[in-house]
């Protein structure tokens, strides 16, 4: 295999084709996302590009829950690069979203095919691993939630540039490191950060411990400067987005930490490793654990090579690899280890997410470059005898669980009853699909399986099998499994034609309709998500699904009065209903016209929040808090000129530090690509 020299951009382009192929609902944009991507993720980026489109960075939402800081919500996209590049072309609608999604699960095989080329693997078992991360578990019951699939996107890069740093500190790997480091904090989720985090600092301090050791204080210093200029650029590029977050901890529900019981929910279980070889059935365990933290597949192939790579003893990476893999599972199993609890009360910020089946990612990484290590001997030098065992045990094993399942359960009958009334409907398939239990799915899963490993067991001679019962292998499992977690049975078209069917931009009129007192109203969930959040009525809703909202807010929902008296009025309104003209309504500034026979407070039904500044007749006043949670100002008697401008001084000047931050870096690295292949050329 090592005489075939095909450059890396034929494999990525490979690599593109095979994720639009096997993710061909999303691609083709035929089906929807499901769950979260609708409900949340879609309509806070709606309001992003809004912004954006209408000239407006997106600080402030005047229409989720009263008012919201979009640039203080971790998961909204406010400081996604990606997001904002693409609401500058256009409004964000399921489309968007999907390729979005799409870009995501790309970068993060491409990403993985690059740290696999790292370890010297073969291009060939590079993309093996890269196409078995694309369709693993983790991503595939992640797509909903696209903070999830944003981290696991730029998380091998972030592990590529910081091991080239460990053995070859220059300024380029810095920046790269810098880059990929800050967009997994800007744009991912943040257990993800936090975990890789404690993950790089722990291996460079034993790294630098090492130098010590051995007197070796030169490299030990040059290391230590090239993780200092890494975390001065990730620092600076990160600033506005980190300011943004802690600005509004004063106000979040959750800016004190959570107890454990909650940091231990959505934990990965020891019921649902059975997904590393039945996936879909994994879907079917009763479990107290979301749907989203059941699957953690990492294709047959890697599996049955993982076991292969036991055969020779572990190198030094093996060895850290298959340490960090125990820990990392142990954390994403919650309650059932002692991992989870001894960090949530030992290390910072480990109180400040939930979902630990998350970081069964980490594991899933882990699982694969060890297999890497047996896939790149075995097509250097094969042991088909081997190999063999291993497949023949797996056969073994799947077909004694179809045994035991045909025999002791009622997974026959199913099936019977399937192929009896099969026709080419896929509704009335589904249908039965959808009532199968946890035996008929693992009878299903294992006949899957079971039909690659007989075929593969008899052509194992040939290296270009390995690939391609990889790639077939993964194509199949992701298509059953989509359904389960990331596909709905709803056209992409409706839920963009829904959105289409709301009002663009800013509306005034609209605006000037009175609150709408949406409390405890479940009429409005629809396929499509919430209406309140595309309607660009501003009302006050109780559906709260973002975590970025003031606690303040929490606590009017109860008290029916305050909420009736509000919805009494627009969202701006006078105590002595006086004559106001609304004369600009925008995302981030508000601009009214008032004539006052009296001295009165002017009320605004939005969300307190200290970065609002208010302008009458040219000079600033006070802004107050008002009905525990909104704002008021008081205005003088005769006519008024109002203005209400959200401006985050502190983070508008770290923005700017962080653009330019951005332009240097890039310049310089650019300057330093250029130079080295210009001395490449030259001494040639």
């Amino acid at each position: 295999m090592r005489h075939l020299k095909i450059p890396n951009y034929k494999y990525y382009l490979l690599l593109i084709l095979f994720t639009l192929v096997v993710y061909w609902p999303l691609s083709l944009t035929i089906y929807t996302l499901k769950n979260d991507a609708l409900t949340y993720f879609l309509p806070f980026r709606y309001h992003v590009s809004e912004a954006v489109q209408h000239g407006n960075f997106p600080f402030w939402s005047p229409y989720l829950y009263t008012g919201l800081p979009l640039h203080a919500d971790i998961q909204s996209g406010a400081w996604n690069p990606v997001v904002l590049f693409l609401s500058l072309f256009t409004r964000y609608n399921m489309s968007v979203l999907q390729w979005e999604t799409l870009l995501y699960i790309i970068i993060g095989g491409v990403g993985f095919f690059k740290l696999s080329r790292f370890f010297n693997f073969e291009k060939t078992a590079c993309f093996i691993l890269a196409t078995s991360y694309t369709c693993s578990g983790f991503i595939i019951d992640s797509a909903s939630f696209i903070p999830w699939i944003t981290s696991a996107a730029w998380l091998p890069f972030t592990i590529l540039y910081f091991l080239k740093i460990l053995y070859n500190p220059t300024t380029e790997n810095s920046i790269k490191l810098s880059f990929s480091y800050s967009l997994l904090f800007l744009a991912g989720y943040p257990s993800f950060f936090i975990f890789i985090s404690y993950i790089l600092l722990f291996i460079s301090f034993f790294r630098l411990v090492l130098f010590f050791r051995n007197k070796q204080k030169q490299r030990s210093l040059l290391l230590l400067k090239h993780l200092s200029l890494t975390g001065a650029i990730t620092m600076a590029i990160c600033a506005p987005a980190l300011i943004s977050y802690v600005d509004f901890f004063s106000y979040y529900a959750r800016g004190s930490g959570i107890k454990l019981a909650a940091a231990q929910m959505n934990s990965f279980t020891w019921q649902n490793t059975m997904s590393y070889l039945f996936p879909p059935a994994s879907y079917r365990l009763e479990s107290e654990n979301d749907i989203s933290s059941r699957n953690a597949f990492v294709g047959l192939v890697p599996l049955l090579f993982l076991i292969y790579s036991f055969r020779t003893k572990f190198n030094l990476y093996q060895k850290t690899i298959a340490l960090l893999t125990t820990i990392s599972l142990a954390f994403s199993l919650g309650d059932a280890t002692p991992i989870r609890a001894i960090f949530f009360h030992t290390l910072p910020l480990m109180d400040s997410f939930r979902h630990p089946g998350t970081i069964r990612l980490f594991t899933s990484i882990g699982l694969l470059l060890l297999a890497g290590f047996g896939i790149n001997k075995y097509l250097i030098q094969p042991h088909e005898k081997f190999i063999k065992k291993i497949i023949l045990v797996f056969c073994i094993l799947i077909f004694s669980s179809i045994v035991y399942s045909l025999l002791f359960t009622d997974s026959a009958k199913h099936l019977i009853a399937l192929f009896q009334s099969f026709e080419f409907d896929s509704q009335s398939v589904k249908s039965y699909l959808d009532n199968f239990p946890l035996s008929t799915w693992l009878v299903l899963s294992a006949l899957i399986q079971l039909s690659f490993l007989i075929p593969f067991y008899f052509s194992i001679k040939r290296k270009a099998t390995v690939a391609a019962i990889a790639s077939v292998n993964l194509f199949i499992i992701t298509l059953v499994c989509m359904p389960f977690t990331m596909v709905s049975q709803h056209k992409t078209s409706e839920v963009n034609s829904y959105i289409n069917s709301f009002p663009k931009g800013f509306p005034n009129a609209i605006a000037m309709n009175k609150v709408e007192n949406k409390f405890e109203d479940k009429t409005l969930l629809s396929v499509y998500g919430y209406e309140n959040f595309y309607t660009k009525n501003i009302s006050i809703q109780d559906h709260i699904i973002s975590p970025t909202v003031n606690r303040d807010y929490l606590g009017i929902l109860p008290d029916s009065v305050l909420r009736e008296t509000r919805s009494r009025h627009p969202f701006f309104y006078t105590s002595t209903n006086d004559s106001i003209e609304l004369i600009e309504f925008s995302g981030n500034h508000f601009s009214f016209a008032t004539t006052t026979n009296h001295a009165s407070e002017f009320h605004l039904t939005q969300q307190y929040n200290h970065n609002w500044q208010a302008v009458v007749n040219k000079n600033k006043v006070a802004i107050e808090k008002d009905d525990k949670a909104f704002m008021k100002i008081i205005l003088p008697v005769g006519k008024n000129s109002v203005e209400l401008i959200y401006r985050p001084k502190w983070i508008i000047y770290s923005a700017i530090l962080s653009l330019m931050v951005l332009i240097t870096c890039t310049g310089l690295m650019t300057y330093l690509r250029f130079r080295q292949q210009y001395n490449s050329k030259y001494y040639l």
